[in-house]
């Protein structure tokens, strides 16, 4: 989180080097930027996302849909 808010076009590097993640959406990421990095900023932002049980859980439910994509690619919309 440090990085993208030293950096905001960290994300939309990641994005656009990203051939799974359509134009629309990179399209919606680009608009939505200034809104995500004010967010990103807030205190009480900061502090949720720093917190260990809410870092587990995006662990969680990054492997979840690792093992989504892996066990169950019919479920998952094309190129998430």
């Amino acid at each position: 989180m440090h990085m993208v808010r030293q950096n905001p076009s960290l994300l939309s590097q990641l994005f656009t080097s990203n051939p799974a993640i359509s134009s629309a959406m990179e399209h919606y990421i680009r608009n939505a930027m200034p809104n995500f990095r004010n967010t990103l900023q807030s205190p009480e932002m900061l502090r949720t996302i720093s917190n260990p049980r809410v870092l587990e859980a995006f662990h969680q439910i990054h492997t979840g849909m690792d093992t989504l994509r892996r066990e169950a690619p019919q479920l998952l919309p094309p190129g998430l």
